[in-house]
């Protein structure tokens, strides 16, 4: 009988010992999450290539510069003995401490999210630490999985956009209509009353502050109205180029009164898009308009357009004072601004969310402010993404 072990042809053989950890070693080198375990003194007792290229760039800038550009081999070899202490900053190490005791307490695993910023950039994990015991059942170390959930957290923060979006606008519909109709007889009979007095009167005077009023009333009534109607408008397509070109013209003048030096890039070439050319303008120009209000003592503004693995993208880029990181949460939300009273609604930003999203694109932002960065260049960079149809035949337009 053929018991599988003598070899013969058609028969397959179990692995040795060794191969199955050569096949666990490569399984766990190539995963891309960070696996790593740790001593109860939070020293690095092994880690996987993943762990070793995010931890290097996590390290505190004394550890950084003596790690250098050294080769993975090297860097991994850096990492595994020493305390977290002599590697990382004092608040992440003792943050991981804290986490580390409650699992060694409970005896037990302990996952939670948690977000570090290596640069500019944001970056979201989830991490679970699993407790690894030794032959009598106490806990002798640490093993920890860590996942990068940025992307998911983006995407439900762009479903959870998009919902709100959608019932605000209903509501926003509805409340323009109701206040569209008494504005309308207050500037009437404003403009009949104004026929009684002269123009040098009090009472003419007052008349054209009741009407400067009703008007900017009427004005923030109509961008609601545009609020309610992201979902509607004409589909077609869009000349990216061009639309750059319009919006630029009719900046350029204001931009030199504050100011501000303006460069504008675009690639030759560039496909069109699917949208509509007066709402991406619009898009533009808002993006535009708040980076010139970030920018009161003047400054730089970059404005560039290219394609992006099937993608356009335009990249609006200030030097401004930078959006804090307690507001950019609510960015994108409906009458949030960081403006001074009277200069802004905050309509703008969600009206361009909701004209991206319903041409099936994208709108991010990364930014930098003296509040959280103290000591570093201050700005914003605001990206709107729109796909190329059928993957975009290169150009002219």
């Amino acid at each position: 009988m053929n018991d599988g072990t003598d070899g013969e042809e058609g028969t397959l053989s179990r692995p040795t010992r060794i191969e199955s950890e050569q096949v666990f070693q490569r399984i766990v080198e190539q995963a891309t999450d960070l696996i790593y375990i740790l001593d109860l003194d939070l020293r690095v007792m092994w880690l996987n290539r993943h762990a070793v290229t995010v931890f290097s760039d996590l390290l505190a800038p004394t550890s950084q510069a003596r790690l250098g550009d050294s080769t993975e081999q090297v860097r991994t070899d850096f990492f595994v003995g020493r305390p977290l202490a002599e590697l990382f900053r004092p608040g992440d190490v003792a943050f991981v401490r804290r986490k580390m005791n409650q699992v060694v307490e409970r005896g037990d695993s302990v996952a939670y999210e948690h977000t570090i910023s290596p640069g500019a950039v944001q970056t979201h994990f989830s991490t679970k630490l699993i407790p690894i015991r030794d032959d009598r059942g106490s806990v002798s170390q640490i093993l920890g999985i860590t996942r990068d959930v940025t992307e998911k957290r983006e995407m439900d923060q762009r479903i959870y956009n998009a919902e709100k979006l959608a019932s605000i606008g209903i509501l926003a519909a509805g409340v323009a209509h109701e206040i569209n109709n008494p504005l309308t007889i207050i500037l009437g009979f404003t403009d009949l009353l104004r026929e009684r007095f002269e123009p040098e009167s009090q009472e003419y005077k007052d008349l054209e502050l009741i009407e400067y009023n009703a008007n900017h009333a009427k004005d923030v009534v109509q961008q609601m109205l545009g609020f309610a109607r992201v979902t509607e408008g004409m589909q077609d397509e869009v000349n990216v180029a061009s639309s750059v070109e319009t919006v630029m013209n009719i900046v350029r003048h204001a931009l030199v009164k504050r100011k501000i030096t303006l460069s504008v890039q675009v690639d030759e070439g560039l496909p069109r898009v699917a949208g509509d050319p007066r709402e991406y303008q619009q898009v533009l120009f808002n993006l535009v308009n708040n980076a010139v209000a970030s920018m009161e003592e003047g400054g730089t503004l970059s404005v560039r357009a290219h394609a992006n693995s099937g993608w356009i993208d335009v990249d609006v880029v200030d030097s401004g004072v930078g959006i804090p990181d307690r507001c950019k949460p609510r960015v994108f939300d409906p009458f949030f601004t960081t403006k001074r009273v009277g200069e802004g609604t905050g309509l703008g930003l969600s009206l361009c969310y909701g004209i991206v999203r319903k041409f099936s694109g994208k709108i991010h932002f990364v930014s930098t402010s003296a509040e959280d960065h103290p000591g570093e260049p201050t700005g914003s960079t605001f990206t709107v993404s729109l796909p190329v149809p059928n993957g975009g035949q290169q150009g002219s337009l």
